[in-house]
């Protein structure tokens, strides 16, 4: 199957990338579809999780149907469903949106503790050097409160994400030892991807997971890989040629991340 391929430099926007990448190549966040299409409801997957694979071996996102929310750790990926299980994921299975790179730690960067994910960011914030850059972030830690969801799988017709996540299931839980999964992409990714934090969570026992909502962490440290270039593999066939891409999903977006 043929595939559209966008790769950004955060110098210039051009060039094509054939293959895939591999441990120790450039360091580059591959991307599947655009987080608009999403918002608007293209909940079809076109790409495989093998596939994806081949990519990276770290990131989150979703999978066909929007069925659950994607932790993908260690080469390992995980689905964290609506009924709260945690399950290794097939290579046959598909997903519609996801953002993967080989986590490669570039520095470690000292954290402060933080009472909700405003004050982590701003820790964060703080400490990169190249905001419009792309970072991957890898937290092990016990925390305190975290909130999580995840969303069950739909029927056609699909509703608009923000309706979806109206039904989401939620959790919170107290002292909780695990790894908060997260990409920071820079403001300029509006309307392609999250600009800002976006993060998932697995229980060091792979037994809980999900989208975080809310967080507080004790102080800690976090593993930071900076990433320069950006791959987004754009679907040629199914409901992505229908999506409205001129309408301003900022607000959506809000609602369905936080």
């Amino acid at each position: 199957m043929r595939r559209t391929l966008i790769i950004c430099s955060l110098t210039l926007l051009a060039g094509v990338l054939l293959g895939c990448q591999s441990p120790g190549a450039d360091d580059d966040l591959y991307q599947v579809s655009l987080i608009d299409a999403l918002l608007a409801g293209d909940y079809d997957g076109q790409v495989t999780i093998g596939e994806l694979r081949r990519h990276g071996d770290f990131g989150i996102g979703t999978f066909d149907r929007l069925d659950g929310e994607m932790i993908f750790i260690n080469g390992t990926v995980y689905r964290a469903a609506a009924d709260g299980t945690v399950e290794r994921v097939a290579d046959d299975e598909t997903t519609p949106f996801a953002v993967v790179t080989w986590f490669d730690t570039d520095r470690w960067v000292r954290l402060e503790a933080a009472d909700d994910l405003d004050a982590l960011h701003a820790n964060l914030d703080a400490a990169l050097d190249n905001k419009n850059l792309f970072y991957a972030l890898k937290i092990e830690a016990v925390l305190p409160v975290l909130t999580i969801r995840s969303v069950p799988a739909q029927s056609r017709p699909y509703q608009a994400l923000a309706d979806v996540v109206a039904d989401e299931s939620v959790w919170t839980h107290e002292d909780i030892a695990g790894t908060l999964v997260g990409v920071r992409c820079p403001a300029y990714t509006k309307g392609l991807n999250v600009p800002g934090y976006h993060w998932h969570f697995i229980s060091h026992d792979r037994k809980i997971g999900g989208h975080v909502l809310a967080a507080t962490l004790p102080a800690t440290r976090a593993r930071v890989d900076r990433l320069a270039d950006w791959s987004i593999w754009l679907p040629e066939h199914g409901a992505f040629s229908e999506v409205d891409l001129e309408a301003d999903r900022s607000e959506a977006l809000d609602e369905v991340e936080k």
